[in-house]
């Protein structure tokens, strides 16, 4: 580069590291939706019907999710090419995800059986109907990968 000339950066072009994954914001929203659900049902005195194992349960595997979710972003930001600790987390997050989804639809047929009107919220709705579209995604996905496998090979 000629001296006294500074490079061109093009607009829009930023270093990965620090870019900010936007998408990841939808679901720390959601599962912090769904924490503050719990936590004011435990708050909730007159609501005893709620208590159940399955609550604290789920409370601890969404407090366990979050803190995977934060240290995949911190892995992403201050990591370089870590392959093995990432596929580490991406397994421990896909068992967490599954356990907790699990644990949630009991806990939700759980309410629903027991009639307990004051489980009944918004936040809880947004976050079964958010684990609906997330299956739905992973199914296409593996659809997607299952036809690329049979087309292409």
């Amino acid at each position: 580069m000629a001296k006294g000339k500074k490079q061109m950066v093009k607009p829009g072009a930023r270093n990965d590291k620090m870019r900010f994954n936007v998408g990841i914001l939808v679901p720390i929203v959601i599962y912090g939706m769904m924490i503050k659900y719990i936590v004011d049902l435990e708050k909730n005195k007159q609501c005893e019907c709620s208590a159940t194992s399955n609550r604290t349960k789920l409370k601890k595997l969404l407090g366990m999710w979050m803190v995977l979710i934060f240290t995949c972003i911190l892995l992403q930001r201050f990591t370089t090419n870590n392959v093995r600790l990432e596929l580490i987390l991406l397994t421990i997050s896909l068992f967490v995800f599954f356990y907790f989804t699990f644990v949630f639809f009991k806990y939700e047929s759980e309410m629903y059986k027991a009639k307990c009107e004051c489980s009944e919220d918004i936040k809880k709705e947004i976050f079964k109907y958010y684990l609906y579209i997330k299956y739905a995604i992973l199914a296409l996905t593996l659809l997607f990968i299952i036809l690329l496998f049979i087309f292409n090979a």
